[in-house]
This record gives C-alpha cells, structure tokens and sequence, in this order.
C-alpha cells in the first residue's frame, strides 16, 4: 500500500487565532494576496536572515490538533474506498517558492502558499500495497543487519563513532527511515540496521538501556513494523514528535528522507551526531530534503557522520566533525568522486568507404523496408565475427574498422580512444573519455526511427545494423585521470540475494512446471549448451531520484540468474553429465557477478561470443533485453529452446523499443510450440517458452536466410 497526498486542505484565517498551528508568522494572514515576487522576496530575506521557518512551538501545536483528528492503525482500506488521514506537510523555502510561481492568480499568490507547515489529506489506495507479515518482514531485517554487520562500512562507523565518546548522549531519533513491511522499501532494512548499531554502541559505551531512549517516526510504518522495532529497543512515534524529541543529546539518522528533514533539525536543533545522506545540488526545488545555506554545499551520494564540537555549532556546518563512512549499503569505503555515468557509450564517426549520394528520407525508409520484407539478414554470424576480430587486434586511435550496411556497402568506423570530450547534462558540463571498444546492434525498428526523426535531408547515410561504438568514462581534466564509477555491491551481500531468490524460484509453481515442460515437450531435442543474454547485473548500486538505493533490479537479475541455473541443471539430469556448457553474456558484470556466476558454474563470455555461440542445439534465455536479442537470434539461428518476452503482433516500429518484436520474429516463432510457465511478472517480465517443433533444426540456405 502507497499514499498519496492531496492538495494541502484550504487555510482559512481567523484574525483572533493564533497561527502558530499553520506556520511560523511568515506573512502576515491580513494581507490574503501578495504578488509573486514579493512573496519571493520574502521568503528570502527570511532565510538569510537566520530565522527559523520550522519551531518546536509551531509542530508541537500543530501535532497536537493532527493528533485528535488521526486514525488508529495501519490505514488500510477495509471497503471499496480508499482510507483517508491527516498528515502535516513540510515545505522549505525552496518548495515555498516553487509554490509561489506556480499559483493560477496571475502575477499574486495567497499568503497561506508561505506557509511551511500545512496539513493535507494522505490518501490510502485500495489493493494497491501488500504489507510482509511479521515473521517474513522480520527475516529480511534480520537478514540485512547481518550484511550490515560483516561489512567494511560497519566497523568505519564504529571508528566514526568513538570520535564523540565525549559527548553526553542519552537519545537516538530515527527519521524518515522506511518501512520494513511495505514492498520496495529497498534501503530501510539498512537504515534500521545502521541504527540497531548506534543503540548497541551507547550501550556498549556503559549506557544503561534504562538511561536511553529510542524513538522512530515514519508515517509508513505498519503494526509489523512498530512489532519489529520494539523487538530491537526502538519505540515509533507519530509524526511530529520525533522532532520534538531531538535535542542536544541526541543522534539522529535521516537518509534520503521524503521531507526536509535537514532544514528542520537545523531550525530547531543541535543534536550531538547527525548523520544523514549528502547531496550534489543544493536550492533545488524538486528535491524533498534538499540543501541549502543552512546545511550548506554538500557532497554526492554518501552518508556523514556530522559530530558537534560547540555548543551552538549548527549541525551542517562550522567546526563539526565530518566523517565520511561511505555507502552504507557497500562495504567498501565509497570514493571521494563517483562518476555520474553508470554504463555509457558513445558511436564512432562512420562513413561510406565509397561515399555516394545520400537518398532522400522517404527513400531511406523504403530501402529498409524492402529488404527487411525480402528476408534479406540484417545479422549474420561471419560480419559479427569479422567485426570481432577487428577489434581484438586492438586497432590505435585513428584507425578504421570495416562494418558493411543492409545494403552490402562497406563502412569505415573510426577508432577514437582515449578522446576527450564535453557533454552537458542538464545545466551542468562535464568531461568524458573514449576508451573500451564494443558493438552496437542496430534492429529494423532502430534503422527507422533514426531516419524518422531526421527533419532535414541526409548528408550521408550509413544504414548499419553493427557498427562501433566506445565505452565512456567520466574525465577529471585537472588530474587527467578517469573518475571511478560507484563499486558493486558486497559480495556477501550479492550472494545472499541470489540464494535468497533462487530459493524462492525453485519453490515457485513456475519452477516446477518449466522442468516439466522440458522434459514433455524437449526431450528428444539434441542441446548441449545454455546461453543467456542481457539478465543484468546482481550487483549494481542504482539510486532513485530521492537518493534511495534501487534494488528491485539485483532482485530481478538474481531471480533470472536462479532460472539459467535451473536450466542447466535440468539438462545435466536429463543427460545424466556432470557438467554442461552454460554461458552468460552481459557487459554490465562486475567482478562480483563474474565470481559468484562461476561459483554457479555459469561461464561469462563477452559480447558478442555470445551470439557466435548460439546455434540449433542450444536453449537461449534472454529476458526484456536492451539490444535487440530477438531480430539477432532470428537471422542466425533456430535453436532447440527459447525463453523470451511473449512475441506479439505488433512491430514496436514507433516505441522505440530495445528488442521488439516482427514479421521476421513471427515467422520464426511458427517453428515454435508456445508453453505458458506462469513466471512472477515483477521478476521476470512476461517471458514465455518456446520449443521447436522439429527435432531436426532448419538449415539457412547459401545467402544466410532461413525459409
């Protein structure tokens, strides 16, 4: 279950009430209307002039009329309407703004858009959400803290942390932290964890546990959720009171909150230890718990202990102690830049050998019709090959590698290493560096959007359908050193996930009625090998707009690794071998993957072996592929076995789709038996089972087409 938030509900002045319930006597309530640029003007003379937008006073008044007004419990829907509560919204000076510019009065804004405290109604969905039970929820916590506390990053904080042996601390306030029930919450259990770890310090420290008070405040959590943390110490208060409970002898844990938290604790604070999530931008109104002059230029990406010194010493800033831990969801100390590009390329310059004159864009089209209709391969094993070999001859900058086009023409890629250019992203510029060579597949579909969104006549036209292209870095012109990307995940932590999903796999119902299929309906089939293309990497960090570690994809690639292992293991059964061939081909593995994959007796082969590889006695299992897998297999090969999203009737010509579907894949698939195996979507995308229906394989004749 998610909630959504309604428009802040209508704010009517009383000029003989007190307003300290609905803001901090921003603006005077009087005056209804302003213009907009004098309500920016104010909100910013306020803020540089150190005056709080958020107070004890106003929350505590505020929280306490909220309070009367809430429902009990977990909010969830008990009818056919969604369920319904109040809850405060925060704004900082620059949402305040940003609600300025957007008001529909022409050049005036009404003077409750100033206000930073509002109340609006959080909205519950019906069956939008499923909470974890207790037992399963717990499990996974329980299973995160022990990651937590075998990492690196652990035992940094501890080191961190005897830094404020000094200090008298007698409260730990965790806000904004997640829900441990709800789905998706991907980096909560973390968070949770990281502030078991504090607890456990004081107390080691001499702290006795009568002495300490643990509190956490999150809108989100659930019964489950309030069970699972009195379990570790921790009591849940309603929002606002966790504020209130700060002081000057408090910790405070707030990652990538959905609030200002930040902006709060400055304005109403000076806890002992902060420690929160830094950020790149600061002023930036799309942020929820942005930077600012209060909580000054911050850092990308990593978690800071922020440890008083003075007494008055503002929490972000002046004299604290700073420690930098690194990603609390790595045990690897984080770098002190990351890259801001993860898997990125950029195409070489390609020309004709022989240029010659381009068509017009309509003749484009129709050349790339016509021979897609005559069954002419766009993909075919000798140029992938040839292409290959060109580049392990590790060409110098300058040099060319040949390609040919659909139209038989030869086209020179140039080679462009160690190339340094700019690119600006958004408002912001930044360097890059050329350096890996790799292949870029090019289907029907692609060929005819670039043509399509050309609004100008062709200078040159190079229809290819694998052409070059380089791997990029982000570049430090100043050291002239490449910046590092962000490192994987743990190993112990990857390897926990994907026996965590394959467990889960091999109890599904979908498990067992794939081997049973198999062995109905492909048993007469000669196979010898397993290849699998684009199930991504178990071990990436990927971070949500709101700094949350996204983790939905190394579950997604664990739960389609788990099903290349059951894979192979069938095959090894049913032929009664102790090993069979199994290769994997993904350029996004990291060493991490490589060794845990090998360990799972998966062998990782680069791109394009792979292709190079498949053939009709192979089972292929490629699953919502960013290159078009099923254009690639369908020209080259017709193998014994195929696993792939659903082909449908429609061709994905105007979405822009990485691999999608065709003519050509339509016929291909009348040689294919379909079998439904009824797979979790959320893991596995719509992917069905397809089987050959001859046991002896299709040949291609001489020109490669397969009738």
């Amino acid at each position: 279950m998610f909630a959504v938030r309604s428009r802040p509900l209508r704010w009517k002045h009383k000029s003989d009430t007190a307003l300290t319930n609905t803001s901090t006597d921003l603006a005077n309530p009087s005056e209804l209307l302003m213009t907009k640029k004098e309500a920016t003007e104010l909100i910013n003379r306020w803020s540089k002039s150190g005056r709080p937008f958020f107070t004890k006073e106003a929350l505590q008044d505020l929280g306490e009329q909220v309070r009367t007004k809430r429902t009990k419990g977990d909010k969830s829907p008990s009818g056919p309407s969604p369920a319904k509560d109040l809850a405060i919204e925060y704004n900082h000076p620059e949402k305040l703004k940003l609600d300025v510019q957007k008001s529909i009065l022409d050049d005036c804004t009404r003077a409750s858009a100033l206000t930073p405290l509002r109340v609006t109604h959080q909205v519950y969905p019906v069956d939008q959400e499923k909470v974890r039970g207790y037992e399963s929820a717990r499990d996974i916590f329980k299973r995160k803290c022990v990651s937590w506390e075998e990492s690196v990053t652990r035992t940094n904080f501890e080191e961190i942390l005897k830094e404020a042996e000094g200090h008298n601390i007698n409260n730990i306030v965790g806000l904004a932290c997640g829900s441990l029930s709800r789905p998706h919450r991907y980096n909560s259990a973390v968070q949770h964890a990281l502030l078991v770890t504090v607890k456990n310090w004081l107390e080691t420290n001499g702290l006795d546990e009568k002495e300490l008070s643990c509190y956490a405040q999150d809108p989100e959590y659930t019964d489950v959720d309030r069970r699972i943390l009195h379990d570790v110490g921790f009591q849940v208060v309603d929002d606002p009171d966790g504020f209130l409970k700060v002081d000057e002898q408090s910790i405070v844990l707030s990652i990538a909150a959905n609030i200002p938290v930040k902006h709060i604790i400055a304005d109403i604070a000076r806890p002992a230890i902060v420690i929160r999530l830094e950020v790149e931008e600061t002023h930036n109104d799309r942020l929820l718990d942005p930077d600012s002059e209060r909580t000054v230029k911050m850092m990308e990406g990593q978690v800071v202990v922020y440890i008083k010194k003075t007494k008055d010493e503002p929490p972000f800033q002046g004299n604290a102690h700073i420690a930098n831990m690194g990603d609390i969801t790595n045990s690897e100390p984080s770098a002190e830049r990351v890259s801001r590009l993860d898997l990125d390329y950029k195409y070489t310059r390609c020309r004709l050998a022989e240029p010659g004159e381009a068509p017009t864009l309509e003749e484009a089209m129709e050349i790339i019709d016509r021979l897609y209709e005559s069954g002419v391969p766009f993909f075919t094993k000798a140029l992938i090959q040839d292409i290959w070999d060109q580049i392990k001859q590790d060409p110098a900058p300058g040099d060319k590698i040949l390609t040919k086009d659909i139209t038989g023409a030869v086209v020179e890629c140039e080679v462009e290493k160690e190339k340094v250019r700019q690119w600006q992203v958004d408002d912001t510029e930044m360097e890059y560096v050329c350096k890996e060579l790799a292949l870029s597949y090019q289907c029907r579909a692609c060929l005819r959007n670039e043509v399509k969104r050309r609004d100008y006549p062709l200078e040159h036209w190079e229809p290819c359908t694998i052409k070059l292209m380089h791997r990029t870095h982000e570049w430090d012109s100043k050291t002239e050193t490449i910046i590092p990307r962000r490192g994987p995940l743990d190993l112990g932590v990857v390897t926990k996930t994907f026996q965590d999903k394959a467990q889960e796999w091999k109890e599904s119902p979908a498990c067992e009625k794939l081997k049973t299929i198999l062995s109905s309906s492909a048993k007469n089939h000669d196979i010898d090998k397993v290849i699998a293309f684009s199930l991504g990497t178990m071990s990436g960090q990927y971070f949500d707009e709101d700094g949350n570690l996204y983790t939905e994809s190394g579950w997604r690639s664990a739960s389609q690794h788990a099903l290349l292992v059951t894979i192979m293991e069938w095959i090894k059964e049913r032929d009664h071998k102790e090993k069979v061939l199994c290769y994997s081909q993904e350029p996004a593995y990291s060493e991490v993957d490589k060794k845990l994959l090998d360990e799972a007796g998966i062998e990782v082969i680069e791109d394009p072996r792979g292709w190079l590889e498949v053939d009709e006695h192979s089972i292929v299992l490629s699953i919502a592929s960013n290159v078009p897998s099923k254009e690639i297999i369908a020209d080259i090969s017709r193998p014994a076995v195929i696993i792939w999203c659903r082909v449908e009737f429609w061709d994905g010509l105007e979405q822009g789709l990485t691999d999608p579907d065709s003519s050509r894949i339509r016929e291909m698939m009348e040689g294919y038996e379909l079998h439904e195996f009824g797979p979790d979507e959320e893991m596995f995308s719509d992917i069905v089972l397809y089987i050959r229906k001859s046991v002896a394989a299709p040949t291609p004749s001489s020109d490669g087409r397969f009738s």
